[in-house]
C-alpha cells in the first residue's frame, strides 16, 4: 500500500487539464477519484507484482485449486504451512503439467497427501493451478505464496493510494488520458495519446504503446 494521498494526485491531474478553479470545476474529486481507481486496476492488470498479498490460504479437496478470494493472478506458490494455517513446512516446486504426465501419468488419482510436492501453472488460466498429490477429502493443507490482488478503490480524497508509491506517475498520466479522451477540444486526442503512452511506457509495457488514438479505440488498439 502506498502513502501518497490521492488528494495530491489529483491537485497534479487538475493543473495538467487547466482544471484548477474551484468555483467551476468540470470534473469533481471523487470523479478524478473514480479514474484513479481506474488506474489501479490498469496498472495491477498489466503488472500483477504492482500489488502482491503473500498469506498462506487452505486448498480444495483434490487436484484442481483456485487462488484465494480477491486476487486476479497466481504469482508461485513456495511452500507448505501445515493443515493450520500457521505450520512453516516444506518447500513446493513447480512442474510443467506435460512432463508430470509422462513421469507419472496416474498423478490425478495418486494417493492423496496434504503436503504438496509439486504445482502445475498454466498461464493462460491464471486464478487456477493443479497440485500433486492430490488434497484429501477432509483436513487439507495450507500453502503459502504470492498472489497478485485486486487493489482495494481508494474511498476519499484524504486516502492514500491502495498499490506502491512507485506508481504515482502512471495513475497520474492514465487519470489524464481518461479526461482527455472524453473531451472535444481539437487537442484533446494527442494529448490523451502522450498521457497513455507515458502511462505504459513508466510500468514497463511498451507493447501497448499506440501509434494514434481515438476516442473509439480500446487502450493499446494502435492505429
Amino acid at each position: 500500500m502506498g502513502t501518497i494521498l490521492a488528494s495530491s494526485i489529483i491537485s497534479d491531474i487538475r493543473i495538467d487539464t487547466l482544471d484548477e478553479d474551484a468555483s467551476n470545476y468540470r470534473l469533481t474529486d471523487l470523479e478524478i477519484l473514480k479514474m484513479i481507481n481506474n488506474a489501479q486496476r490498469f496498472v495491477v492488470q498489466h503488472v500483477p507484482k504492482a500489488n502482491v498479498v503473500n498469506d498462506p490460504w487452505k486448498l480444495s479437496a483434490g487436484i484442481l485449486q483456485t487462488i484465494p478470494a480477491g486476487c486476479i493472478e497466481l504469482i508461485s506458490v513456495d511452500f507448505n504451512m501445515g493443515t493450520d494455517g500457521t505450520t512453516q513446512g516444506a518447500p513446493i516446486r513447480i512442474i510443467e503439467k506435460e512432463e508430470l504426465d509422462l513421469l507419472k501419468p496416474d498423478w490425478p488419482t495418486d494417493t492423496a497427501s496434504a503436503t504438496v510436492q509439486l504445482y502445475m501453472f498454466n498461464d493462460k488460466d491464471p486464478t487456477h493451478f493443479y497440485v500433486y498429490p492430490p488434497q484429501p477429502s477432509s483436513s487439507q493443507g495450507y500453502v503459502r505464496g504470492p498472489c497478485s490482488k485486486s487493489p482495494t478503490d481508494i474511498a476519499t480524497t484524504a486516502t492514500a493510494i491502495s498499490i506502491d508509491d512507485i506508481f504515482q506517475s502512471p495513475l497520474y498520466h492514465h487519470a489524464c488520458f481518461q479526461i482527455y479522451s472524453m473531451e472535444t477540444d481539437a487537442y484533446a486526442p494527442q494529448k490523451a495519446l502522450a498521457h497513455y503512452n507515458a502511462c505504459v511506457t513508466e510500468i514497463g509495457r511498451k507493447d501497448l504503446i499506440m501509434k494514434s488514438y481515438s476516442p473509439n479505440q480500446k487502450p493499446g488498439q494502435g492505429a
